[in-house]
């Protein structure tokens, strides 16, 4: 083998540990843009499937509201936002800490995003609506709801909802795969 020879083959071989590297760079590039993708947010179809499994649940304590007729005005704030000893003037900020969230921005997006989210797609779900409350009678039960606000994770969020003027609000939990109430708090009352 000439040395002419001997020099072609190691520039071919250093052409296939580059072609190698570069590939490698590549295949790293495509699998950290990919795992970014993960951040995915549920659809406003996933969180309506959310609610209609909290609202059927007949586990304790019991948010089974299925037989109630659900009120189209959406609920916006609740009628009290003072949580952990401290009274909030801002909605953002009580959401943020309620969920632990430290940035306030996130939960101003959601309700932005929120926009979108229209709660009547429960009816598909079996939920009945109707656009006011009649007289109550023992016999009926009329709920009225804020759209949920989620923490980063999405596995833990905020609602507001009222039922037969008494309003609650809730931290709902995902635990084993299933929504749970974590805690019911604010109580007020009509």
């Amino acid at each position: 083998m000439t040395k002419q020879t001997k020099g072609y083959k190691g520039v071919k071989i250093m052409k296939n540990i580059i072609n190698i590297k570069n590939i490698s760079l590549i295949i790293f590039i495509s699998y950290i843009l990919l795992s970014c993708d993960t951040d995915k947010k549920l659809s406003n179809e996933d969180k309506i499937k959310i609610l209609a499994e909290i609202f059927s649940d007949k586990t304790k304590p019991n948010l089974f509201f299925k037989k109630c007729n659900f009120i189209n005005i959406q609920i916006t704030k609740p009628h009290s936002m003072y949580y952990n000893g401290k009274d909030y003037e801002s909605y953002n900020e009580y959401v943020s800490e309620i969920l632990n969230v430290k940035d306030t921005s996130s939960i101003n997006q959601q309700i932005i995003e929120n926009k979108n989210l229209k709660i009547n797609s429960l009816k598909k779900l079996k939920f009945k609506f109707q656009n006011f409350e009649e007289k109550r009678t023992i016999d009926n039960c009329y709920v009225m709801i804020s759209k949920p606000l989620f923490n980063k994770n999405e596995d833990c969020f905020y609602i507001i909802i009222q039922e037969n003027g008494t309003q609650n609000q809730y931290l709902i939990k995902k635990n084993r795969n299933k929504w749970v109430v974590d805690k019911k708090f604010g109580l007020a009352i009509e």
